[in-house]
């Protein structure tokens, strides 16, 4: 290992030179993931009644495995220069980058279900506690929210898994207990321009009196900016990941 940190505006550079860069490549990957979000999207939007975290979970199964298996091709192209069209013959290989794959994907599908379930558990207890008052349901809460906190370093293990950098040498060299915060940060840096270019397109879409319905035509278009804005995040901040943990651990991982 070579440092317990990482220069957060560094890595989101790195990370939107390399989307300019790889655009073409990057779009032809991300339209699975994209297709998936909208249609979810859609369909949750045509149901009446809003569905509880774990039938949303379930409902979201098909564009979090998708998402996955993008940021695994962007880990693997970010070390090891990969591309899915020019992938070696070997069946040794083809059979390691499989294992690699679906241990990458089962951790980001883990990571999603925990943290899902954390900050719902986070939400019902603090919402149990009166404003201004101090109880045993809000003390949890903090509590379970500091842990999720600690528990961010995690959100990296499927982009490890990817490159096969083992997470048990990860979870014990990196222990900084700023590093989670740092991820944030890297988050906040990478994510802010997207958010607010999101923002600028779907402004006037907005309903212009508080309770007014959106049209089905625009509701629609809202879907399909947000589906893809969101595959733009991923990768943008799957990138800018890899790259941090690159300056951290080096390139290690197996080819």
């Amino acid at each position: 290992m070579k440092k317990d940190t990482f220069q957060i505006i560094a890595a989101a550079k790195a990370a939107y030179r390399f989307a300019g860069r790889e655009w073409r490549y990057l779009a032809a990957l991300g339209l699975l993931p994209a297709a998936a979000n909208f249609g979810i999207a859609a369909v949750l939007r045509m149901q009446e009644n809003n569905p509880g975290m774990i039938e949303s979970f379930l409902w979201d199964i098909p564009a979090t495995v998708l998402s996955g298996w993008f940021m695994f091709q962007i880990a693997r192209l970010l070390v090891f220069g990969e591309r899915i069209d020019k992938l070696p013959k070997d069946p040794a290989f083809t059979a390691e980058r499989h294992r690699m794959l679906q241990a990458s994907v089962l951790m980001w599908v883990l990571f999603d279900l925990v943290l899902k379930v954390s900050m719902s558990g986070v939400y019902q207890l603090t919402q149990s506690t009166p404003a201004g008052e101090t109880s045993l349901q809000g003390i949890l809460g903090m509590i379970l929210f500091g842990a999720v906190i600690w528990g961010l370093r995690f959100s990296v293990a499927h982009l490890l898994a990817a490159v096969g950098y083992p997470i048990r040498d990860f979870a014990r060299n990196v222990t900084s207990a700023f590093f989670p915060l740092r991820l944030l940060g890297l988050a906040a840096a990478v994510g802010l321009p997207v958010m607010l270019a999101m923002g600028f397109v779907l402004y006037p879409m907005a309903p212009n009196v508080e309770g007014q319905k959106i049209a089905s035509e625009s509701m629609l278009v809202i879907l399909f900016v947000a589906s893809a804005g969101s595959v733009i995040l991923t990768a943008l901040l799957s990138s800018a990941a890899v790259f941090a943990l690159k300056e951290m651990l080096g390139k290690g991982g197996k080819s």
